[in-house]
């Protein structure tokens, strides 16, 4: 892919290998955005927020678009999103807070929607 999606300093930022720009996606000092995957396909960008107080998973339309919170749940932070060309969506983690912690695996879509 000609772009590369990456976090720094609790934002995200897209990097395209041929003309070598940067182009900061998010610009937040209030909270975190982490562990951005870009769907090439798509044209969206996926990543973990912690804007509602736990981390969730957020979509964000590139080129100005809207972003959208794919998850929001009580006692687990949903991170790490991953583009998997074959399945419909996104496979992310899901950590629970309490102790010992669990961690298993979800599929979504980009509306939001589990997917297969």
């Amino acid at each position: 892919t000609e772009r590369i999606a990456a976090e720094f300093n609790s934002d995200i930022f897209l990097y395209h290998r041929v003309t070598g720009e940067f182009v900061r996606v998010t610009d937040s000092d209030a909270y975190w955005e982490v562990t951005p995957c870009f769907h090439p396909e798509a044209g969206k960008l996926v990543y973990a927020s912690n804007e509602a107080g736990a981390f969730d998973i957020w979509v964000h339309e590139l080129g100005g678009g809207a972003r959208t919170r794919l998850t929001a749940s009580d006692g687990t932070d949903e991170i790490e999103p991953v583009y998997d060309p074959t399945r419909p969506g996104f496979l992310y983690a899901v950590r629970e807070f309490k102790f010992p912690r669990e961690r298993w695996l979800e599929s979504i879509s980009l509306d939001g929607t589990a997917a297969a």
